[in-house]
C-alpha cells in the first residue's frame, strides 16, 4: 500500500522518503500519535514537492534478491560491481555524502544493537497474544 501511494504521488512530481527511524522510539510514536493496542509505528512516509533533482539509487540486482525454488549466492563479481555503483552514487549525491559501499554501510548496520525495545514495545501492544 505504502508503495502504491509512493508510484502516485511521483507520478504526480511529488518526492517521497519513507523514514524507518519511526521504530526507534516507538513508544514516544505511539503516544504521541495516540495509538490504540494492536496498532504500532513501521515507517514514516514524508511526501512533499523536491526542491532539487535528487540521484536515483542504484537497486540490488535481481538475481541478488529473487530467487525460485532454491536460494543461491550472488556471485562475488555482482555484489562487487553493485558495491562500485553504491561508492559511486554515495560520493556524487548532493547531501549525505558518505564514503563505502552497500556492503560495508550494511554490515555497519548490523553492528551493535539497534531497536532492542521493539520486541518489547510490540509485546506491550497486544501483539504476539494468543
Amino acid at each position: 500500500m505504502a508503495q502504491n501511494l509512493s508510484l502516485a504521488a511521483e507520478s504526480l512530481g511529488l518526492g517521497c522518503v519513507f523514514i524507518g527511524a519511526i521504530r526507534n522510539d516507538p513508544d514516544r510514536v505511539a503516544e504521541l500519535l495516540e495509538l490504540p493496542d494492536l496498532v504500532a509505528p513501521l515507517f514514516g512516509l514524508c511526501l512533499g514537492w523536491p526542491a532539487d533533482d535528487p540521484l536515483v539509487k542504484p537497486r540490488l540486482p535481481r538475481q541478488v534478491i529473487l530467487h525460485q525454488d532454491v536460494y543461491r549466492d550472488p556471485l562475488p563479481q555482482t555484489m562487487a560491481d553493485y558495491d562500485a555503483r553504491m561508492a559511486e552514487y554515495y560520493s556524487a549525491r548532493p547531501t549525505n555524502r558518505r564514503s563505502g559501499n552497500w556492503s560495508v554501510t550494511t554490515a555497519a548496520a548490523l553492528q551493535g544493537k539497534k531497536r532492542e525495545g521493539l520486541l518489547e514495545f510490540l509485546r506491550g501492544r497486544g501483539f504476539f497474544r494468543r
